[in-house]
């Protein structure tokens, strides 16, 4: 893994809150490597890793794992698993566009986020709705079920509960975003940081 790190083909995250956490995406130097082959690594303390079956060879881009124990990750072909009681499902009932390229999938509560190029979708209660969506949506931070910041392409945009405002554009392609404390985060190109007030969206 350090090796993909130092690579370019694998972002490591170090989440704030309590507790060491720490999240790992794809770069998209790493979505060019090719498939991930239907395996998710299981992190042990940060130092071992374990192979473990995710019961799909879709193509996996995005993983969040909320709390100790549970996580969310999405794909190609409109693939959502979560991981709960130590193994990972499709989440039932599928992801209703199944040619979708989900590139970002977050968390909140029991609500579970999706999102990719012209797609944007909420799997609460047993059920998906498809919300407004952008083109080139990634990086989603979910403040709320109705307070959802994403990158789209150099843009930062917030989704209200009904729609999307773009809240600021950064001089590069943004590539990542997070959350620390209040504030959401976002990184890109040439060395690119957005730390905005979410109140207003301004760089600090």
């Amino acid at each position: 893994v350090k090796e993909l790190v130092a690579g370019g083909s694998v972002e490591r995250r170090r989440c704030a809150g309590v507790g060491a956490r720490v999240e790992y995406s794809l770069t998209e130097k790493g979505r060019d490597l090719g498939p991930v082959c239907g395996a998710i690594l299981q992190w042990a303390g940060g130092v071992n890793a374990t192979a473990m079956p995710s019961n799909t060879t879709a193509n996996l881009n995005a993983v969040h794992c909320p709390t100790a124990g549970s996580a969310v990750a999405c794909g190609a072909s409109g693939t959502v698993m979560v991981y709960r009681n130590s193994a990972w499902a499709a989440v039932t009932p599928a992801f209703p566009n199944a040619s979708a390229t989900l590139t970002s999938c977050r968390q909140v509560g029991a609500a579970i986020f999706v999102a990719g190029d012209g797609v944007f979708a909420r799997f609460e209660a047993g059920a998906w709705t498809n919300l407004a969506s952008r083109p080139q949506l990634s990086d989603l931070v979910p403040l709320s079920s109705t307070d959802v910041y994403a990158s789209s392409g150099a843009e930062v945009v917030r989704f209200d509960g009904t729609s999307w405002t773009s809240r600021f554009t950064a001089p590069q392609v943004l590539r990542a975003g997070g959350q620390v404390g209040a504030r959401v985060v976002y990184a890109g190109g040439a060395g690119v940081v957005i730390l905005p007030d979410v109140r207003g969206l301004h760089p600090y």
